[in-house]
């Protein structure tokens, strides 16, 4: 019986049915009308008013064919608004309203052609706007077509199909780890600071003002934790357990117009704190997390504890009146920071908030930059003023939905330089680069002193997740970028570089395509290992220096490349640009 046709049955008492499918019921069974009739006359006209009741419903639901875009995106937009939060609501709107509606607005849902998506395209490119920027309006777009088709409507399959732009190559620049170590020193010694001169203009000293206002610690959180600038500013108390040595992650500030629907969000509970600043959920469910304090952070905290202002929504890093930080204000303070340091981009820019938010608009993060988060100095190399340690377990890498930044070896970054870092091994990963230099010493991603000597090398593998996350039981150690693996439904297809010590272990992801570059580098890497663990063996079998060898001012034997680290490296091509070395602390 086909649908909306009907059928004229004789039941087994005599009787005449007439029955028709009419659709699905709200609990989504089958919906079946029938009527019974004495006779098969009587059943037959039965079913024709039947017929005719449920071609009345069809039609009453059946969608014009001159509905306009503009149109349907006003039909579309309540329920979005209950499915959305407030501000990609308001923002994905705002670029509906200024890009789409204005250009295309006025065409018919039926009538719409590829032509139109490029004229949309052309008006933005026109106007400046990043190819980013276009792919994310045409994904909006996407959304708002998709559910035009669910409610009946027609749209051209060539429309649905169209190719949307090829999303470019960010052109952010995470902080690179001598200038991330610069600017925490600078944090940490604010009474070093040079005043500004009289002449400095207002809005500057305002910057330099909010800089003096903002604890290190807050910038610690960013470049050691891997946290977003929003989950910082919301960071409560009692979110840290310092006995314990964890941070749960669990909410961000969220910054709100009166013109935004707090209660908008199906699911979503705000809590408000005072004017427009509400703590709400992170930004996707994986930003749930609970992270293990670096050193640095923990000890940063511990001082910052006793000297924070009272707040009364116990914000870790409030204002000196207790009210929360605006994230306008949060990224002058950064800036004002980075002239106090003296650190710039090449071009003289200033670097965003860390860690970075991919090149999407309005804080979004594209796909392919949703996993780039962890930047700066590692947890545990050592600055003037900060505690240093040998390294222990670190925090897991953020983790979010997407594709991580694809790992590569490096070009020679010492080129020209016989004994440069490619000579044992390089490669890059979406947690940072790792080096290990020719004796075999491993600098780890942002680590500017080699701590991690050959002779405590144990071994250097790509694992899968399984194989991992069992080194990780084996050793008790939280591995970095491996601590989710247990949320991971398929952790045999994630693969990873192990690198085990005497004490601890460490894990960088990589994409399952980089398998092959990756065992290149471990087989390079157990080459240097194992010659620094050499030397070492016949350093040791060395004899003591007799009495009577030269003392005082002697010329110092200069370094063959077994004794070479990473920062000696660093140095020497530093030396060759004219540039003063960097003081790598103890190791």
């Amino acid at each position: 019986m086909a649908y909306g046709e009907g059928t004229v049955y004789q039941r087994k008492d005599g009787k005449w049915v007439a029955s028709v499918e009419a659709g699905y019921t709200a609990s989504g069974g089958r919906r079946r009308i029938t009527r019974a009739r004495a006779t098969e006359a009587e059943a037959k006209r039965a079913l024709r008013a039947i017929r005719r009741e449920v071609l009345a419903e069809q039609q009453a639901t059946i969608v014009s064919p001159r509905t306009t875009l503009k149109a349907w995106i006003d039909t579309w937009a309540p329920g979005y608004k209950r499915t959305a939060r407030p501000r990609t609501y308001s923002n994905d709107l705002a670029l509906l309203g200024k890009w789409v509606t204005p250009t295309i607005g006025h065409r018919r849902l039926a009538d719409l052609t590829v032509t139109d998506l490029r004229k949309m395209e052309a008006g933005m490119r026109q106007a400046g706007r990043s190819t980013t920027s276009i792919r994310y309006v045409r994904l909006i777009l996407h959304r708002v077509l998709k559910a035009a088709i669910v409610e009946g409507h027609r749209i051209p399959d060539s429309v649905m199909l169209a190719p949307k732009p090829k999303a470019a190559a960010s052109t952010r620049e995470a902080v690179p780890a001598a200038e991330a170590a610069a600017l925490l020193k600078a944090a940490t010694e604010k009474d070093t600071w040079t005043p500004l001169p009289n002449s400095t203009s207002l809005p500057t000293q305002r910057a330099r003002r909010l800089a003096t206002e903002q604890d290190a610690s807050r910038w610690v959180a960013a470049l050691l934790q891997g946290m977003r600038q929003g989950e910082c500013l919301g960071l409560t108390w009692d979110r840290i357990d310092l006995d314990a040595g964890t941070l749960t992650v669990d909410r961000q500030l969220v910054e709100m117009t009166a013109a935004e629907d707090v209660n908008g969000t199906d699911g979503v509970v705000y809590e408000h704190l005072v004017d427009g600043y509400y703590l709400g959920p992170t930004k996707t469910k994986a930003g749930s997390r609970v992270l293990p304090l670096v050193p640095w952070m923990a000890a940063a905290l511990t001082a910052w504890r006793d000297q924070c202002p009272t707040s009364p929504y116990g914000l870790v890093w409030p204002r000196p009146d207790g009210s929360p930080w605006s994230k306008k204000s949060d990224r002058l303070a950064w800036r004002a920071l980075q002239d106090v340091a003296g650190v710039h981009k090449e071009d003289g820019g200033y670097y965003l908030v860390p860690p970075l938010d991919g090149d999407a608009p309005h804080g979004r993060r594209s796909p392919r930059h949703r996993r780039h988060r962890h930047h700066g100095p590692h947890r545990d190399h050592h600055v003037d003023g900060l505690p240093a340690r040998r390294p222990g377990p670190g925090p897991p890498s953020p983790r979010s939905r997407g594709t991580p930044p694809r790992p590569h070896l490096h070009p020679n970054p010492l080129k020209g330089n016989p004994m440069s870092l490619l000579d044992a091994a390089c490669i890059k990963t979406d947690d940072g680069t790792i080096h290990v230099a020719p004796n075999g010493t491993i600098g780890l991603p942002g680590l500017l002193t080699p701590d991690i000597p050959a002779t405590d090398v144990v071994d250097i593998a790509v694992e899968d997740g399984k194989e991992a996350s069992q080194r990780i039981t084996a050793t008790r150690v939280a591995l970095i970028g491996v601590f989710a693996l247990a949320a991971k439904k398929k952790v045999d297809a994630t693969k990873f570089i192990v690198i085990e010590t005497v004490d601890n272990a460490y894990a960088y992801e990589i994409g399952a395509k980089e398998y092959r570059t990756a065992v290149a580098f471990v087989k390079r890497a157990k080459v240097a290992v194992a010659r620094g663990q050499e030397y070492a063996v016949k350093k040791a079998e060395e004899p003591e220096p007799t009495e009577g060898a030269p003392v005082g001012d002697v010329e110092p034997t200069p370094k063959r490349w077994w004794q070479k680290t990473t920062g000696d490296l660093i140095n020497e091509r530093r030396a060759r640009k004219g540039k003063a070395p960097l003081n790598f602390g103890a190791a």
